[in-house]
């Protein structure tokens, strides 16, 4: 049991680390090369790769931003600050067909908008309001579109002189609490697999869990990453961005990322386009996914193969045998912690991440999640 123990700890500090290492390799201006091993028992790690989220500078997908800070005394977002117009809604025929209402945003301000400042305009300028419909207008000919000032299902993309909608390109929504997401018009939504959606009830798979891995998890939870239209920040705290010379923030800039600002407080905030934090994502996934890869040819477990979704959230772990033995438990706890993680860099952070154990058919022995384990360590 100590052996085991010991090793997965290991593994989740090495996880932890290697994580932790990704942004300060980006002042260097390179990532490490993918290491694959394989052994007799090896069959592979499959991942579904995340969908294209921002095309030709174009408003990239899911958000959760707002990592502008007001100044002293001063509201910042700049949305706020747009003068409210109005204008006659004509029909076809030339008559009043009701009243809409607009505002003028530069086109060359959108990189720095997040989607904090998006959703603060969206619920206290637009929500609810008596216009047929409203619109921000970019000078362009691209806009945002509120269809009756409804915050639910709001548009972005082509707009006409009269500031309607005549091409999606993205679809934002917009929560009551402040939250934002945006998704590709030609987006389908991923299908549930049967599990997910008849899931009754999942079962804790490690009773006695190594908390120090749990520990180290919930300090990289302390990383901030803010997703705006087209830009991303993330924002490292001084403990995990302490060994990072001004010498490695300034080589990765250009390539890496647009910028990287030592705080006060000694924390680093990174400032990339959206394929740079795509790029970004891709080796976090390459580097879970070869952690994943010796997991499988460790002979401490049965596992013959591993699949997870494009956020790790989802895994389905295939075992040797048709019981799950008490060093597969284990390993549990580093999927969740992968999962985790991946939400930390994603801004995504997920309330769940499922682990199923199957037999070598594809039957289900045992399902765990990751909120039941954080709720024993708290």
């Amino acid at each position: 049991m100590t052996g085991v123990r010991n090793t997965f700890r290991k593994r989740c500090l090495l996880a932890v680390i290697i994580t932790a290492i990704m942004l300060s390799l980006f002042g260097c201006g390179k990532s490490g090369p993918k290491e694959e091993k394989t052994g007799e028992k090896a069959t592979g790690v499959q991942s579904e790769a995340p969908k294209e989220t921002a095309e030709n500078g174009q408003p990239g997908s899911e958000q959760e931003d707002g990592s502008e800070e007001k100044a002293q005394g001063e509201n910042t977002n700049p949305l706020m600050n747009c003068e409210v117009l109005e204008a006659e809604i004509k029909d076809e025929s030339g008559n009043s067909a009701g009243t809409r209402g607009y505002i003028h945003f530069p086109s060359d301000e959108l990189a720095d908008l997040t989607s904090k400042q998006i959703a603060e305009f969206s619920l206290n300028v637009v929500d609810r309001k008596n216009y047929d419909y409203f619109t921000v207008d970019f000078g362009t000919g691209k806009g945002i579109y509120y269809p009756e000032c409804s915050i639910d299902r709001v548009m972005i993309g082509d707009i006409d002189n009269a500031g309607k909608i005549t091409n999606t390109e993205k679809y934002l929504f917009v929560s009551r609490d402040g939250k934002l997401r945006m998704e590709d018009a030609g987006e389908e939504a991923p299908a549930q697999t049967d599990e997910q959606v008849d899931q009754v009830e999942t079962q804790e798979v490690m009773s006695e869990a190594d908390r120090e891995g749990l520990d180290k998890l919930q300090s990289m939870g302390n990383i901030q990453t803010e997703n705006g239209i087209l830009t991303v920040t993330i924002t490292l705290p001084a403990d995990l961005a302490e060994g990072i010379t001004e010498e490695e923030l300034d080589a990765g800039k250009g390539e890496n990322y647009i910028s990287a600002v030592r705080n006060q407080d000694g924390s680093v905030t990174y400032k990339m386009t959206k394929q740079q934090h795509k790029k970004m994502l891709t080796q976090l996934t390459e580097t879970f996914d070869s952690s994943l890869q010796e997991l499988i040819n460790d002979e401490t477990y049965t596992v013959s193969n591993i699949t997870h979704n494009h956020d790790f959230t989802v895994f389905d772990v295939t075992l040797e045998g048709t019981e799950l033995g008490f060093s597969d438990s284990f390993s549990a706890l580093s999927m969740y912690m992968y999962g985790g993680m991946y939400g930390v860099f994603s801004g995504q952070r997920p309330e769940h991440v499922i682990v199923n154990f199957r037999d070598p058919n594809g039957n289900l022995i045992q399902s765990g999640d990751s909120a039941d384990i954080k709720t024993t360590a708290q």
